[in-house]
């Protein structure tokens, strides 16, 4: 039986309203799962939208939050957006053929903006140290399981040289920080779905790449911030990818601190596109965690380099081989 859920977008997102799903079939929608395609969305237009991609009976419960696509993985345009960040995921999900999955499609302007931005640059979304230029000429060889790590001057002149491909800086940043804002919205907009249990009454498991990352660490600070543990025992476990987020450890404690089970960072050190856009705004800050280990005992540091095919900067095709690796699933 199909559900849906009409969230009510209010100016002020401290005051979100959320409607519960209604089933004609009678029961609680928690009971059991929405028919595949089900869509959760705002009244806002363009909003984000939760997208039934897998239908399971399952204990697991898994919602995936996809970013910038590389040129391999699919089209950015504002129309196509939902069906093929859609697509990421239920491949995923058909992969290991278990739990039950939904996709988060959000900021579609914004990141189409940037990443046709980037392309007018010369350079793809998710380009790594080999798309460009680099000392050595690769990004494994800038990083990896088994590589060399690469020196601060290394790095620094494949950013240099990225940098030096783009036309000008000030419309990159205008666009980085337009799908920072969008980011912080729809981060809000899922914990108010968590919270209010719109994808039913089970732990939750967040798997995000790219920018996509930012939408689950402000769903984390949006949980942690919540009074007396209202945001706790809501998520069970946490995976980010390539993520343009601060290794700062505290900021990640308190994050973790929400989070039942694991906290993986999936870090890809050659990454020489995050390296420059994080940049672009953290010029003091200690560092991005999508191309180092984060230095906090809560959470569990992965080089992924292994799994991102050459420098294709593929990172959701490489999302089943990393969840893989780090025992959230097992192959079939």
């Amino acid at each position: 039986q199909a559900c849906r859920a009409l969230l009510g977008l209010t100016e002020n997102l401290d005051r979100l309203s959320l409607s519960r799903p209604v089933s004609s079939a009678g029961g609680s929608p928690s009971e059991r799962p929405a028919a595949e395609g089900t869509e959760l969305w705002c009244r806002a237009e363009p909003a984000p939208l939760l997208r039934h991609v897998a239908t399971r009976r399952s204990p697991h419960l898994l919602i995936g939050i996809s970013g910038l696509l590389s040129r391999n993985e699919g089209d950015m345009s504002v129309r196509a957006q939902p069906t093929q960040l859609a697509a990421c995921w239920e491949a995923a999900a058909s992969y290991f053929g278990v739990a039950e999955w939904w996709s988060l499609s959000w900021g579609a302007p914004q990141l189409s903006a940037m990443a046709a931005e980037l392309r007018r640059g010369g350079v793809a979304p998710g380009a790594a140290a080999g798309d460009i230029h680099s000392p050595r000429g690769s990004a494994r060889e800038l990083g990896g399981a088994g590589g060399a790590v690469a020196t601060l001057g290394e790095l620094g002149s494949t950013v240099a040289s990225l940098g030096a491909s783009l036309a000008s800086p000030l419309p990159l940043r205008s666009k980085w920080a337009a799908c920072y804002g969008a980011a912080k919205e729809a981060g809000d907009i899922l914990a108010a779905h968590l919270v209010r249990r719109d994808c039913g009454r089970r732990p939750v498991t967040l798997v995000a790449a790219s920018i996509g990352a930012r939408v689950v660490w402000q769903c984390l600070d949006a949980l942690a911030s919540m009074p007396k543990g209202e945001g706790a025992g809501l998520v069970q476990d946490v995976l980010l990818m390539a993520a343009p987020v601060t290794l700062n450890p505290a900021r990640w404690d308190r994050a973790s601190s929400v989070v039942s089970g694991h906290v993986v960072n999936a870090y890809v050190p050659g990454n020489a596109q995050l390296a420059m856009l994080y940049r672009i705004d953290h010029a003091t800050s200690q560092g991005c965690c999508g191309l180092a280990p984060v230095p906090s005992a809560r959470v569990r540091n992965y080089d992924a380099t292994a799994h991102v095919v050459g420098d294709s900067g593929s990172y959701h095709f490489a999302l089943p081989a990393v969840l893989e690796a780090v025992g959230f699933f097992t192959a079939p």
